[in-house]
């Protein structure tokens, strides 16, 4: 393993990073033992792959393969090395979130990682059991972008994969206010940031609307849940800031706004209208 590691490696390995390589991508035993069990048992494709530098650096963003909150993606397989990704936008507030991978045949791996793609060596989560049976949970949620990877350590079908959160109620988190504006946003290209409106029974409209500053921001609205890039109620998806989702006889109850960087922005308003 160790040769074929320093055959692929684009600089000859020292010994201290081959032992690190063979530490971080090895499969945990399947049982417990006396007197430690070591980092477990070596991965000799995932070894290889990372001395390459095949786990390095982000891949582009994923496209498509959006999770909703509490909706399972099933039928998922693939191939030993199939990288299938997915994206979840999690608001403000949100709390007891975590992925579970479950069911189904051969061995899939697990990664979560938030704001960029996990790759085999860059991850905030990776139980890395065997079989298909994987949980991340996330102890404390940050607003934002979640990256998901289901990747075949062999060959794997049936799989399901479930991303889920509790929303705030309202009481705390980013919550816009009856016509009350939320000034200075910024954030860079690709960042999310999410509010929740709380809309009472018998409202007859609804306006949300950003404006101001400089760069370029997208306005995505959904009802119910947080919006993606492809699944939203409103997303007006115009050059600059200034742009506006306007609902006759909405629903009540939470809705969800975000803001996401089409490029880097700042000094961009924020205010909601019922």
């Amino acid at each position: 393993v160790v040769a074929l590691m320093q055959a692929v490696a684009p600089t000859p390995l020292t010994p201290a990073q081959v032992e690190s390589i063979l530490k971080s991508t090895a499969k945990p035993l399947p049982g417990s033992c006396s007197g430690g069990c070591g980092a477990g048992i070596v991965d000799a494709h995932a070894a290889v792959l990372a001395a390459s530098g095949g786990g390095g650096g982000d891949p582009e963003p994923p496209v498509g393969g959006t999770l909703a909150n509490g909706t399972p993606v099933t039928g998922l397989s693939g191939s030993a090395g199939t990288e299938l990704r997915f994206t979840m936008t999690v608001p403000a507030g949100a709390s007891g979130l975590k992925f579970v991978q479950s069911g189904g045949s051969g061995d899939a791996d697990l990664y979560v990682r938030f704001g960029s793609a996990p790759t085999t060596s860059s991850y905030d989560c990776r139980p890395y059991q065997s079989g298909n049976n994987e949980t991340c949970t996330i102890a404390t949620a940050q607003a934002g972008t979640y990256h998901v990877l289901v990747r075949g350590y062999s060959s794997f079908s049936g799989v399901s994969l479930t991303g889920s959160y509790t929303a705030s109620s309202g009481g705390g988190g980013d919550v816009l206010q009856d016509g009350v504006p939320v000034t200075g946003i910024s954030g860079a290209s690709g960042s999310t940031r999410t509010w929740t409106v709380q809309v009472p029974a018998g409202t007859s409209s609804l306006s949300i609307a950003a404006s101001g500053g400089s760069g370029d921001a997208d306005l995505y609205v959904r009802r119910g849940s947080a919006p993606t890039t492809s699944a939203y109620d409103c997303r007006p998806y115009r050059t600059g800031n200034n742009e506006t989702c306007t609902f006759s006889s909405p629903g009540s109850g939470t809705w969800y706004v975000t803001l996401r960087g089409y490029s880097t922005y700042s000094g961009v308003s924020l205010v909601a209208n019922y």
